[in-house]
């Protein structure tokens, strides 16, 4: 159970870092796409920009999902040792 945690606790924070540097990363690099004139604008950004726009979209998609799974895991894992508050009252065996 320690190393589930210990994996699970990773996984949080690499999906919170993600998540972080994401937002971060839009409000500063990608900023210009958002505050485009027009249509012209925008997709001339995206022509110019397509590195840090491929890097953004990879760690916000990919990394983070990547994440997710021994996170899953370790929700998993953990319901399954004690009781869970939100699945509700469990049947008594008597």
């Amino acid at each position: 159970m320690r190393a589930l945690q210990k994996v699970g606790g990773i996984a949080a924070l690499i999906a919170a870092a993600t998540f972080v540097v994401g937002l971060v990363m839009f409000a500063t690099v990608l900023i210009d796409y958002t505050t485009a004139d027009d249509a012209r604008d925008a997709v001339a950004f995206l022509v110019d920009d397509q590195v840090p726009l491929y890097a953004w979209n990879l760690l916000i998609t990919i990394v983070f999902g990547v994440a997710l799974v021994p996170l899953s895991w370790h929700f998993t894992g953990a319901s399954r040792t004690r009781r869970s508050c939100w699945r509700g009252p469990q049947p008594s065996s008597a």
